[in-house]
C-alpha cells in the first residue's frame, strides 16, 4: 500500500492497492472517499403491503427477512398526524397492483415500513418500523429524474399508523426507544401495535 499526498486546493490522500501479482495493476481510493463511506452507511427501507384477499403485494427485495417487500427508494411523511406516506421506487410489477388497488377503490388491510442501517455488528438493524392499517392509495405515477432513471412515485394514506422507533445497545441488542400512533377514524391516539 503507498499513500499518495493530493495536487489540489485542500489535501486529499489517495491509497495505492495492488491486489495483483501484476505491478502495474492497482485500486485508487481517496480517504475522503473512505471516511464518506464510513460515516455514511446506506440506509435502506422496505415496504411491505397486503392485499385484500391476504396476498403480499410482491416487491423487488431479495434481502432476507424482507424477500418480495418493495424496496423504497426515498419516502416522506405528511398529512394528519403524519397518516400519509410517499415513497419512490423502482418500476416493477408492484405499481400495476398499486394502480389496480387505487382505480377499484380497495384497501390494503395492512402493511408496514421497515427502515435498516448497519450497525456494526453484521446483519442491519431495525431502526423504525411504521405499521399502518386500512391502507388506500391517493396516487401512483411514473417520473423520470434528471438521469433519466425513470421511477414510481406512489402516496399512500393509513387509516391507523403507528411508528416504533428502536434503539441498539452495546452489545447490539435493539430496544424500542419510544412508539407513537394514531388512529385517524376516532381522532385518536394507536396504541395497538
Amino acid at each position: 500500500m503507498q499513500i499518495i499526498p493530493g495536487r489540489y486546493l485542500y489535501k486529499i490522500w489517495t491509497i495505492k492497492i495492488n491486489h495483483s501479482k501484476n505491478k502495474h495493476a492497482y485500486n485508487y481510493f481517496s480517504i475522503t472517499d473512505i471516511t464518506n463511506y464510513i460515516r455514511c452507511p446506506k440506509t435502506e427501507t422496505y415496504i411491505k403491503l397486503t392485499d385484500a384477499s391476504g396476498q403480499q403485494i410482491k416487491g423487488d427485495t431479495m434481502v432476507r427477512g424482507f424477500e418480495r417487500s418493495i424496496t423504497a427508494l426515498s419516502f416522506t411523511s405528511g398529512g394528519k398526524d403524519n397518516g400519509q406516506l410517499s415513497f419512490s421506487m423502482n418500476i416493477t410489477g408492484a405499481p400495476a397492483d398499486l394502480k389496480r388497488e387505487m382505480t377499484n377503490g380497495r384497501f390494503f388491510p395492512d402493511g408496514t415500513l421497515t427502515v435498516t442501517q448497519p450497525n456494526g455488528f453484521g446483519a442491519p438493524s431495525i431502526s423504525c418500523m411504521i405499521k399502518m392499517e386500512n391502507i388506500r392509495v391517493n396516487n401512483c405515477a411514473e417520473s423520470m429524474d434528471c438521469n433519466g432513471v425513470m421511477t414510481t412515485i406512489a402516496v399512500i394514506t393509513a387509516t391507523r399508523i403507528g411508528w416504533t422507533y428502536f434503539q441498539q445497545d452495546r452489545s447490539g441488542k435493539l430496544a424500542v426507544s419510544r412508539k407513537d400512533g394514531f388512529d385517524n377514524d376516532s381522532g385518536k391516539e394507536w396504541t395497538n401495535f
